[in-house]
């Protein structure tokens, strides 16, 4: 498998700090809402990590 090589530096000029939006936008725009809640996103991402550790190595 491929590895980059990962360099941290300060942030580049028009880098976001951070992107949010609100659900209800996707549900207005789209037709979309959410199934799972913020904490069920938090637990999710939680559980995938040793998985993701398997598979990407890190």
């Amino acid at each position: 498998m491929y590895k980059s090589q990962v360099v941290y530096g300060p942030p580049r000029p028009g880098d976001v700090a951070g992107a949010y939006t609100l659900s209800r936008r996707a549900k207005d725009l789209l037709g979309w809402s959410a199934e799972l809640t913020q904490a069920d996103g938090i637990r999710d991402a939680i559980a995938w990590l040793p998985e993701r550790n398997k598979i990407l190595g890190y």
